[in-house]
């Protein structure tokens, strides 16, 4: 008996998967009904043919598929070529064609055999479809009907003056004063990986850091954890190291603040004790702590979304040093705001 080719794609809140039947040229859609890390799939809705690449919308009725690479083109392709094709429960809503969403046919890059036409295309963390195209032009799409829509900050608290960075794949954007560099943390595909530094022209050092945790990015096990759980277990993980005869670890909480910023964001302000033990030759353990902070968990999610949390801290163990810098860490929180989107 030969399996069956079978490829699945999942939602990212994990409750819904499509199962693509490649021998069978047939996509079934499925809702997942979670116990502990066991699931089990009741069919919703199927669709007759198989694509390359595909993402499932959090609602589970809304399929995004690719026929081949989600960023490449065949060798014998068409300025009408098909890119995208945004499906409802089977029924086809559209299909985004190459011209499209590129100008300059010139700045397609060969890869081999193929053309690239994109840097990333994801399904981003508010349910969007994230593109980047070769041209460096960002776009959002949207599974429903597969019209372009952008982000809009209304009516947020912001800094004059201060410079904007701005994250499409994680939905959220924060002000930093404009004499400060900032640093993204790219993939080798020039997706971004959600890590940030920023410092000043005479900083030696990068001064802060940032990152965001998806709980939709971990496994099963996190999934029951809500915001201030989850916020305190990805900041103990922060100062966590073992090596050969040393170890690095959260021996406790020195305190916390909860509050909400100037955007109506939870954020929680957490100091650490972290414990340095070392294992000397003579079989003696020393062990010193020292307090660290302050690192900032804010609230980025949707209220019905996964969790998903934004830290900003001290960068490079630089916590000593941090207070004689003195930068302006808390009112960079007070300036986070989740976008929402508009057509």
């Amino acid at each position: 008996l030969v399996a069956p080719q079978v490829k699945q794609i999942w939602s990212r809140n994990k409750r819904f998967v499509a199962d693509v039947f490649f021998d069978q040229k047939v996509t079934r859609i499925g809702k997942v009904d979670w116990q502990g890390n066991i699931g089990r799939t009741t069919p919703l809705w199927s669709m007759e043919g198989t694509f390359g690449s595909g993402w499932l919308a959090d609602d589970g009725a809304h399929l995004i598929t690719a026929l081949e690479s989600p960023i490449s083109l065949p060798e014998g392709y068409t300025k009408d070529h098909v890119l995208l094709l945004f499906f409802n429960r089977g029924q086809l809503i559209r299909g985004i064609t190459l011209n499209e969403l590129i100008t300059d046919f010139s700045k397609l890059q060969r890869d081999g055999a193929t053309y690239r036409w994109a840097k990333y295309v994801e399904l981003n963390a508010c349910g969007y479809l994230a593109v980047e195209t070769i041209e460096d032009k960002k776009l959002l799409l949207d599974v429903a009907t597969g019209d372009t829509v952008r982000f809009r900050v209304e009516k947020a608290h912001q800094v004059q003056g201060w410079s904007s960075y701005q994250d499409g794949s994680r939905c959220y954007q924060f002000q930093f004063p404009s004499e400060y560099s900032l640093k993204e943390n790219l993939t080798p595909r020039g997706t971004p990986t959600g890590w940030l530094w920023l410092k000043r022209a005479e900083d030696k050092d990068w001064v802060i850091d940032a990152w965001v945790g998806d709980i939709a990015d971990y496994p099963r096990e996190f999934a029951g954890m809500d915001f201030e759980e989850f916020a305190l277990d990805r900041t103990r993980a922060m100062y966590s190291a073992d090596g050969c005869d040393s170890s690095t670890y959260v021996s406790g909480v020195a305190r916390k603040q909860r509050f909400v910023n100037r955007n109506r964001l939870d954020v929680i302000e957490f100091f650490l004790v972290v414990a340095h033990e070392t294992s000397e030759e003579n079989g003696k353990t020393t062990i010193e702590k020292e307090t660290v902070g302050p690192v900032y968990a804010v609230s980025i999610g949707a209220p019905e979304a996964p969790v998903r949390v934004l830290f900003l801290r001290p960068a490079n163990g630089a916590e000593k040093e941090f207070s004689q810098i003195n930068p302006p860490l808390r009112t960079i929180v007070d300036t986070v705001v989740r976008f929402p989107v508009v057509p």
